[in-house]
């Protein structure tokens, strides 16, 4: 008797688990589409990481299908891994390759800037930077000593006055 309880408690747990079981790979079928759809997003941006060319993306033939199978997935799956694994590989050139290009931009558009004849027209004496003026720089006249730059020379002093005043009354009482 009690030999039956434990089988039949065995049967109904390994039924329960059978029902949730096929539970799971009903709910698996319905939304097998937005897996794939995952999946293909997924690629898109490691092909846009790789720089992968459209001759190349157009070689994965399963990108295109439409028919949502297990068997479309595992090959999406495989082809995320075998992207992921070339994007590790190639990281030190990609890193290059994509510095370079930033480069190039950035190259493409100081030419742009400066090839504009009208860039400075707009602007007024005040608007002007001054690294672009060598007169306003002129006109402003010598910067201000700072007390800071004058506390500086509180190291040559001897006895708390300046040696420089020392020599300068020095000098004087020789003449004089």
């Amino acid at each position: 008797m009690v030999l039956s309880r434990r089988i039949a408690g065995r049967c109904l747990l390994w039924f329960k688990r059978m029902k949730k079981l096929e539970r799971m790979i009903d709910l698996k079928r319905e939304k097998m589409g937005m897996f794939i759809a995952n999946a293909c997003t997924e690629i898109e941006s490691l092909w846009e990481e790789l720089i992968v060319g459209e001759d190349e993306r157009n070689d994965f033939t399963a990108f295109a299908d439409d028919e949502h199978t297990q068997d479309l997935l595992s090959q999406h799956e495989h082809e995320i891994a075998h992207l992921k694994a070339e994007v590790r590989f190639k990281m030190l050139l990609l890193t290059s390759i994509k510095r370079y290009m930033v480069i190039c931009e950035e190259h493409k558009e100081l030419e742009r800037v400066t090839g504009d004849q009208t860039r400075l027209l707009g602007m007024s004496g005040d608007e002007i930077p001054a690294d672009c003026s060598g007169k306003r720089s002129w006109e402003r006249g010598p910067r201000k000593r700072s007390l800071s730059l004058s506390n500086s020379y509180c190291h040559r002093c001897l006895h708390g006055s300046k040696r420089t005043d020392e020599l300068y009354s020095m000098l004087n009482s020789l003449l004089l």
